[in-house]
């Protein structure tokens, strides 16, 4: 639900400021590669792969880069609380740096990507498992390229459901997509709205859940 709202608004936004121009409807992106396949093809494909792709970046960069710096910093930081927001501002750059070489990648799009690795831990830290992070993460890249024909981080969807135009600026991020947009933040202040909104809803009482705590204290 989250990133649908948040690519709602960026898809709006681009629209009534005349950079977003809807061209076609269910078409494959063939020409992008080096094979050609059906639209159907294009489709399940990209879901499959958004699938472990999005699970193997969140499991790699919000949980287990976190405990090895959480275990590595137990003796310079007492404070698990303090700890845990540390290493989750400090970790969070090398989301975006990772990155940094694909197509179109900008200084203002590792920025933003790293802005958006806290965004995507907070879920994680408060309920103590990684589903929503997995699944806000799989649902922005599905969204953004499967559905809206947007560029998920300078890659191209296989197949889409919305083919759409859009000139290469930092206002639309250009080639690299909605990531690189200097109105991304925006949107993840969106997402944080609606996560704390969504945490309050669910009675959690705390930022970081006792069960990581527990989990890697001594």
């Amino acid at each position: 639900m989250i990133p649908l709202i948040q690519l709602s608004i960026f898809s709006l936004l681009m629209y009534s400021t005349g950079n977003l121009k809807i061209i076609d409807f269910f078409t494959t992106n063939s020409s992008e590669y080096s094979f050609d396949f059906s639209f159907w093809e294009g489709i399940f494909s990209e879901i499959f792969g958004l699938i472990i792709g999005s699970s193997v970046e969140e499991i790699f960069f919000r949980a287990f880069l976190f405990y090895i710096f959480y275990e590595a910093l137990q003796t310079i930081k007492k404070d698990p609380f303090k700890r845990a927001f540390i290493i989750l501002f400090a970790i969070a750059p090398l989301f975006g740096l990772a990155h940094i070489e694909n197509e179109g990648a900008t200084t203002i799009s590792t920025i933003n990507l790293g802005l958006d690795a806290i965004i995507m831990c907070l879920p994680f830290l408060i309920t103590g498992r990684l589903g929503m992070s997995i699944g806000m993460h799989f649902s922005w890249n599905l969204l953004q390229g499967v559905i809206f024909g947007f560029a998920i981080s300078g890659n191209i969807a296989k197949a889409s459901i919305i083919s759409v135009e859009m000139p290469n600026n930092l206002l639309t991020g250009g080639i690299f997509g909605p990531e690189g947009s200097i109105i991304f933040v925006l949107l993840d202040i969106i997402a944080l709205i609606l996560i704390l909104y969504w945490k309050r809803i669910k009675n959690y009482n705390s930022f970081i859940n006792p069960y990581i705590i527990k989990q890697n204290s001594k």
